[in-house]
């Protein structure tokens, strides 16, 4: 009895008090796993334990002798379980043990107290008893360091920490004197898997897709930093050397696609109408000529096929909104065609589709807009003076069209250099019988006064309502709203974008800057192809590029805000500038 009142008195110090028997017994007997349970289950149950210290009666019950056989056993008695891995009977052994050293759960809290005071007395140990839900269990698979690791300082004493630092300010300098790094860094180790050993393949024949991009990324970073303007190196700049582009995408592109490209680059087809029309037309010559590999669905193949042309034309020349929209349509189609589809029937399906798109969405367009102008609204009458700029296929065909069915009408073809595309724009009108004058765009301020309305094309229309056009339609415009004269944009609605630009600056494309040094105006279809440097006229800006202090930036496209516009004429109808957003999504609603 006098070892239970130590005990009890040691424990009233060291712990709070049990104030219920019966959560003391099931903290004793909750320790035993179920039958079911397996051994690591009952590991589970033990990292789920509290994380306070243990209750301990006796200092010297920290130090748990660990034995070679299968159970390890206290001097009270008690048996303290190991892993299943090491002992293959422990399942079936714990419960049987567990209830042998402490009994049933079934008995008292002090019935079992007496029991184990019986059990140190007469076994010759004076320790006092420890409960299994206070012992530490060992873990499995635990992994021992090295004694070659670097010492804990957080275990060490004040001099032989101070010991170790004199010693590793030793070593550094012995490595700054022998001229090697200040600090030694230990080889990494790499995970042995059980993967085979990679083939190396020589590829010194072929040229390697990432080597070609990263020359490209250079040269490109090379072209922007000289005799660009910092404030448009973002851009892509213009270059007609494309040799490390063909490497790139060796034998992957279609001769059709290729000289597409070519003709993109070189602009010899001008105008966003002209390219997604000679994009369409080159996709249905692809899709004629293709044939499904081996193993392969035409399904997914033609369309991994199709996206690396489009990456060629995107590399070549940034593509037009219209265009965008063209390659969007001929996704759809491939996404929704059917897999048990025969070939034949596919390629069918999808050139008659391309067909069908450029009949409604381009030729049937612009007829529809004929109509609108001029015979619903009859927006050209007897008398009037049309201004227009550069060269838009649509405009030029109402001015046409109106003069066949003989209205009397003047037109001011506005130019601007460098491209002078309003030169192919009043050699067409004029030889059709209408009434022409030239003038370049440093002139407006002076004809405004006689012009009754303004008739534009347009590369883009925004979602907010402005207008992506060529580069000084936006001076036109202004020149028009001052003078309160109306501005129309004639656009098609597959032009139409949901995208948003606030400026000419973020998004914009960069064209030759040799076309501004030319002394000689020509207009584009005077420019022979691939001759760009040999049929100019030599002038003082000859040898530009050997001068680092000149910079000549040429623009292709300006964004005219929507404030400047009074309508947009599609063929759906004259709309104002606020609809562009519901106009833009119709259209992709339908593909």
């Amino acid at each position: 009895m006098e070892f239970l009142s130590r005990f009890f008195c040691q424990r009233r110090m060291n712990s709070q008090p049990i104030k219920n028997k019966h959560l003391a017994a099931k903290k004793v007997v909750g320790f035993q796993p179920a039958l079911s349970e397996s051994p690591v289950a009952m590991f589970q149950m033990d990292e789920d334990m509290p994380t306070q210290e243990p209750f301990i009666a006796h200092p010297q019950a920290h130090h748990l002798k660990k034995q070679s056989s299968t159970e390890n056993t206290h001097k009270d008695g008690l048996s303290i379980p190991i892993p299943a891995s090491q002992n293959p009977q422990f399942a079936k052994t714990t419960r049987s043990s567990l209830s042998a050293t402490i009994g049933s759960p079934s008995s008292s809290y002090s019935d079992r107290l007496l029991e184990l005071a019986k059990v140190g007395a007469s076994g010759g140990s004076n320790d006092p008893p420890t409960f299994p839900s206070q012992r530490r269990m060992s873990k499995p698979n635990i992994i021992v360091p090295p004694a070659s690791q670097k010492p804990n300082p957080k275990t060490m004493t004040k001099a032989e920490r101070r010991e170790l630092q004199e010693q590793q300010r030793a070593e550094k300098a012995a490595r700054i004197a022998a001229g090697l790094p200040a600090k030694q860094h230990p080889p990494k180790q790499k995970l042995k898997s059980s993967s085979p050993p990679k083939v190396h393949h020589d590829h010194s024949s072929k040229p390697n897709s990432t080597t070609i991009k990263k020359q490209m990324k250079k040269v490109q970073a090379d072209n922007a930093g000289k005799n660009v303007l910092p404030l448009f190196s973002h851009l892509t700049q213009f270059d007609l050397d494309y040799t490390l582009l063909n490497e790139k995408y060796q034998g992957a592109i279609h001769p059709i696609i290729m000289e597409l490209g070519v003709q993109y680059r070189e602009h010899s087809i001008i105008g966003g109408t002209a390219r997604c029309l000679a994009m369409l037309l080159a996709f249905q010559k692809l899709i004629a000529d293709y044939i499904t590999p081996p193993g392969a669905t035409l399904q997914r193949n033609l369309n991994t096929v199709i996206s690396t042309q489009i990456g060629y034309l995107t590399n070549i020349r940034p593509l037009a909104f219209s265009m965008k929209n063209a390659i969007r349509f001929v996704k759809y189609l491939l996404t929704n065609l059917d897999v048990e589809l025969p070939d034949v029937d596919a390629k069918k399906y999808l050139c008659d589709a391309i067909s069908n798109y450029i009949e409604t969405r381009i030729t049937l367009s612009h007829s529809a807009i004929v109509e609108q102008l001029l015979v619903h609204a009859k927006k050209i009458k007897n008398g009037d003076c049309v201004m227009t700029f550069a060269r838009s296929s649509i405009v030029q065909r109402i001015l046409i069209e109106a003069h066949n069915r003989g209205i009397d009408f003047e037109v001011i073809v506005v130019d601007s250099r460098p491209k002078l595309e309003g030169k192919e724009t009043l050699s067409e009108l004029s030889q059709k019988g209408l009434k022409c004058t030239y003038i370049l765009s440093n002139a407006i301020p002076y004809v405004i006064k006689q012009v009754t309305k303004v008739m534009l094309g347009a590369g883009a229309v925004l979602s907010n309502g402005d207008v992506l056009s060529r580069c000084g339609t936006s001076l036109v415009c202004m020149a028009a709203h001052d003078a309160k004269v109306p501005v129309m944009v004639v656009c098609e609605t597959y032009k139409f974008s949901e995208s948003v630009l606030l400026d000419s600056i973020v998004f914009n494309e960069m064209g030759n800057p040799d076309d501004l040094t030319d002394m000689v105006l020509h207009a584009p279809s005077e420019l022979l192809p691939s001759t760009f440097r040999s049929n100019r006229t030599p002038g003082i800006l000859n040898d530009w590029e050997k001068n680092s202090n000149l910079k000549l930036v040429n623009l292709l496209y300006d964004i005219t805000p929507a404030k400047f516009i009074t309508m947009l004429v599609c063929e759906i109808g004259q709309i104002p500038t606020t609809l562009a957003l519901r106009v833009a999504r119709n259209q992709n609603e339908t593909h």
